[in-house]
């Protein structure tokens, strides 16, 4: 198998991220480490899903690549039971990215459905993986202590817009988060799982804009509950949701303040 070739990518590095990769073939696995070497990451390595599944339990990690076809337990079904495992020890939930060589919508879905938030085609591309991991980087103990994920990302608004116009997408996005935490719940009693799995499919749209990945993965979990009609896995996430939502609120607020204040405003003649 010939390597693809490099994709032409500025560095960047997420060294304190922490990575696990289950992959049972040895030169995909070699060929995932050496694109994550890249990036200045490590990773521990699963070979397959019963070594990931143990893996996920005794370490919080802030993504796990998961191949979807494994020997012994797939990674479909040791995403199954992580999600399961999280549900019954209320974890919050970590952000599984499935590796396939499948890139059909039918392959992705089923991805989703398991429980995984995100599908990276083989082989790997480095453009593609860094754009991935980029979304679990303020997630990460190191990138807490100094800026977080919100201020980043609505940095990057404001630079890519104006700070007013990111400042107004943040607010509208705060002003309309109540309503549809309501929505989602009231879909959920109600037991209409398709009303419920659109209004958490909008909200961890939306929240990835902001890279408030607490909130998309919480968003994602009762989104994929309800894909097919699991809305007692729907109920038992809906805590986890409020409080991700609790969190992504101050997180968005203080990132507003933050970008506001680069703010020039023109003095009045």
């Amino acid at each position: 198998m010939k390597p693809a070739p490099a994709d032409p990518v500025a560095p960047v590095l997420f060294p304190a991220l922490r990575l696990l990769l289950a992959e049972d073939n040895v030169v995909n696995r070699k060929l995932a480490l050496v694109a994550l070497a890249q990036m200045g990451c490590t990773a521990d390595v699963a070979v397959d899903g019963h070594e990931a599944v143990k893996a996920a339990k005794a370490t919080r990690y802030d993504a796990i690549l998961m191949d979807v076809q494994m020997p012994g337990m797939d990674g479909l079904e040791a995403t199954r039971q992580i999600r399961q495992w999280e549900r019954e020890t209320s974890n919050p939930a970590v952000r599984i990215i499935a590796l396939t060589a499948n890139a059909r919508a039918s392959d992705r879905e089923i991805c989703l459905k398991a429980g995984m938030g995100d599908c990276l085609s083989k082989p790997i591309r480095l453009k593609a993986l860094r754009d991935l991991v980029l979304q679990q980087s303020g997630d990460s103990p190191a990138a807490k202590s100094t800026e977080s994920h919100a201020v980043k990302a609505l940095s990057q608004l404001a630079a890519e817009l104006s700070p007013e116009d990111a400042v107004s997408l943040a607010s509208d996005f705060l002003e309309d988060l109540g309503a549809l935490l309501q929505a989602v719940h009231d879909a959920i009693s109600l037991g209409n799982s398709e009303d419920a799995r659109r209004h958490a499919h909008s909200l961890r749209g939306t929240a990835s804009i902001f890279y408030l990945t607490t909130l998309q993965s919480a968003a994602e979990i009762i989104e994929y509950a309800t894909c097919d009609g699991r809305l007692g896995e729907a109920r038992a996430a809906w805590p986890a949701l409020q409080q991700a939502a609790c969190e992504a609120d101050n997180d968005l607020r203080s990132a507003i303040t933050s970008v506001a204040s680069i703010t020039v405003l023109e003095p009045m003649s």
